[in-house]
């Protein structure tokens, strides 16, 4: 709850926003079954909902209450709840901080830091255009009162000139995301309740451009992971090649690295040998089934940075990639039978996968959807 209200905070104190809960951050709606199992909510979405705006009005006070919106979504099959806020003006502090929206994240201000903020800086886009006593009509002037502007209203009014019209730079294009694992721990930044040491950051830029930095500085980029003690012993996996950390570690800090430029990054995380990549395609078939394959990351060869790697199965087997995620190794265990599948199968048809596997996946947090 902590966590959801001071995301709230910072929709409230910037522009607004919208909060989902029950989705990872891949963008896939995983659900809420497990909060709404507990017994204080018996399953109940309307309970759930409730105790969300309960906390918001004790933390915040009614008024800025008021400008929360929360509800479950009706048009996904997962139980989804959707926090939508709009701004308000003056701010509100959460847990002795005034948290703000900075991109895809939130800062936290002190209350000298937010005030400054809120009078220089933050656009408002729900504060109403306010009339100016200069757009008003003389006799409707509120200095009508005074000889000064009488005068002024009868003074013939000056030609205006006209201003060149100034050249307007078009917006930047949007930058693509690059998924990564669905069950991974990656969490940026400091003032997150679950942040816990890191030793470097991977940032993936646009251009193909590639940088490892130890401090880490919220820019926007395609997607940044974090890296702990424990994965210095590990890979860099961007789809099917497999980059030893030991070596990107030993990169210049903040220097730009080139990496592979030929398709387009599907999926980027950190992992180890005893790992596995579960890989979800597209037969190219008429038919088209959907096809899953799980295999032990050790299969792997080692690549660099720049190289383009290769796949568990014979390229010309499947029409399109649809996803790929890591598989913890005390995991794996559950999919022996469908495990290092023949380079001449694109695994199992995602239709036919056994319950076991189903609820192996469910359990990890990996939702696939079948065809």
């Amino acid at each position: 709850m902590k966590v959801i209200l001071s995301v709230i905070d910072s929709f409230l104190n910037t522009d607004g926003g919208t909060l989902y809960i029950g989705v990872n951050d891949s963008g896939m709606g995983v659900g809420l079954e497990t909060d709404l199992a507990y017994a204080e909510f018996n399953g109940d979405r309307d309970k759930y909902a409730r105790t969300i705006t309960d906390a918001v009005v004790l933390a915040f006070g009614k008024i800025p209450a008021t400008h929360v919106d929360v509800r479950f979504d009706p048009d996904n099959d997962n139980p989804v709840c959707i926090v939508k806020v709009t701004p308000y003006k003056d701010g509100v502090q959460y847990d002795d901080w005034w948290y703000v929206r900075i991109g895809s994240t939130k800062r936290k201000l002190s209350k000298q830091e937010f005030y400054q903020y809120n009078s220089s800086e933050r656009l408002l886009i729900s504060q109403p255009q306010q009339t100016t006593a200069a757009a008003l009509a003389p006799h409707d002037s509120p200095h009508d009162d005074k000889p000064e502007a009488r005068e002024q209203a009868k003074e013939p009014a000056k030609e205006q000139v006209k201003e060149p019209a100034k050249e307007t730079k078009p917006a930047p294009p949007a930058v693509d995301t690059i998924p990564t694992s669905q069950i991974r721990f990656n969490v940026c930044e400091e003032y997150r309740e679950d942040f816990r040491p890191t030793i470097a950051y991977l940032q993936f830029l646009d251009m193909d451009r590639f940088r490892k930095i130890t401090d880490y500085n919220w820019e926007p980029g395609m997607l940044t992971l974090a890296v702990y003690d424990e994965d210095a012993n590990g890979y860099l996996v961007m789809a099917y090649d497999k980059v030893p950390m030991n070596e990107i570690l030993k990169f210049e800090d903040s220097k730009s690295y080139t990496r592979h430029s030929g398709p387009k990054l599907i999926f980027a995380s950190i992992a180890h040998d005893d790992d596995a990549l579960v890989s979800v395609t597209e037969e190219d078939k008429t038919a088209g089934r959907t096809m899953m394959r799980v295999d032990t990351l050790a299969g792997i060869e080692e690549t660099k940075l720049a190289d383009r790697g290769s796949r568990f199965y014979n390229e010309g087997l499947a029409r399109r990639v649809m996803q790929i995620d890591i598989i913890p190794a005390e995991e794996k265990d559950i999919f022996e039978n469908i495990l290092d599948k023949d380079k001449r199968s694109l695994g199992q048809p995602v239709k036919t996968i056994s319950n076991d596997i189903k609820l192996g996946l469910i359990k990890i947090g990996i939702e696939l959807s079948a065809k």
